[in-house]
């Protein structure tokens, strides 16, 4: 039997609440309260600590790519050449910054005129996906022509050198896309858009040299270069149509009128 606190009524065990007064009972509703705040507190310390596991994680990447970068920055082929596939997750970090660059300097000018508002869903995160695939696939088209010419080397090697090859282009992006948000939009143009393009042009030089270990046999680097930038022209056309197709093709070019 439970006696009620309040009115003294002997209560059959078990009870919450009084027979009688209706009074909740002491011993059963305190248990009930310590179990439920205990696991109310272990659950928010477990999120806690997951919370703060993934903040140590991403400021450990965050640092190793800082120095990363820097590093690379100072001589892109000579530094960029000791990474190795180890450094996979800084080239998949450097695609994302580089694809980035394009979409949001267009979305921070466009969002500066009073007259113009365009969606961040649509200006920046489909061309973003877009950038990103490209670079995956032109990647894939350098492998392709290395495996060609029966070079020795792997796809993941690739992306890794390019991820390298990458730094110095989108740095420069950068700088444009701060010279936009500055409201400098044509030199911010210009150096987005040129970094892009030079990026495009510059990487087949380096990379497919840098890969081909016997120069005096297979296909002679020059064509091997060049069907690098036919293929990768017809890749980048065809993508780009599918992105305008999926944009107002107006809409998307107008906040560039200077």
């Amino acid at each position: 039997m439970v006696t009620c606190p309040s009115c003294g009524h002997k209560n059959t065990e078990g009870s919450k609440f009084c027979e009688n007064c209706g009074s909740a009972m002491q011993g059963q509703t305190g248990t009930g309260n310590l179990q439920a705040a205990t696991h109310e507190s272990a659950g928010q310390q477990d999120a806690s600590g997951k919370a703060n596991e993934y903040l140590e994680t991403t400021k450990k990447v965050s640092k190793q790519y800082f120095a990363y970068f820097l590093d690379v920055l100072k001589r892109p082929d000579g530094n960029g050449m000791k990474y190795g596939t180890d450094n996979f997750v800084n080239a998949i970090i450097t695609f994302v910054l580089f694809s980035l660059i394009i979409p949001l300097t267009i979305y921070i000018h466009a969002n500066q005129q009073d007259y113009w508002e365009v969606p961040f869903g649509g200006v920046v995160v489909k061309p973003v996906i877009v950038f990103a695939v490209f670079l995956f696939v032109f990647a894939a088209i350098t492998f392709g022509v290395l495996k060609l010419d029966q070079s020795a080397v792997t796809y993941k090697a690739v992306l890794v050198r390019y991820g390298s090859l990458l730094v110095p282009f989108t740095a420069i992006m950068f700088i444009g896309a701060l010279f936009t948000f500055l409201g400098m939009e044509l030199w911010g143009v210009v150096l987005v858009f040129g970094g892009f393009s030079f990026a495009l042009v510059i990487a087949p030089l380096i990379l497919i040299p840098g890969f081909k270990q016997n120069r005096q046999r297979g296909i002679d680097n020059v064509y091997l270069v060049l069907i690098v930038y036919v293929v990768t022209g017809i890749v980048l056309s065809i993508m780009f149509s599918m992105l305008v197709d999926s944009l107002d093709y107006m809409n998307f070019y107008s906040p560039f009128s200077f």
